[in-house]
């Protein structure tokens, strides 16, 4: 299982994959992109929702730009 997180504009965005496809994605827009705020609890909601735990998480993928350098070091990090 792939985590993939998506913070380089206003809009957190994390999702599960497969190989295969796409399992479920979840979005937040904040009313002020504060990425380091949501970004811990929408990847525990997302494991929760899915029925995944943090051992069956093979690889993490984040998307690393173009974007805000503040929002992106927050998916790094």
């Amino acid at each position: 299982m792939v985590l993939n997180i998506e913070t380089s504009h206003n809009l957190t965005s994390i999702s599960l994959s497969s190989k295969e496809k796409i399992e479920s994605i979840l979005n937040i827009n904040p009313q002020r992109p504060n990425h380091c705020e949501v970004l811990v609890p929408l990847i525990v909601d997302i494991m929760e929702k899915n029925s995944i735990q943090i051992s069956e998480i093979d690889e993490i993928r984040v998307n690393v730009g173009p974007g805000n350098l503040s929002s992106l070091r927050v998916g790094i990090s």
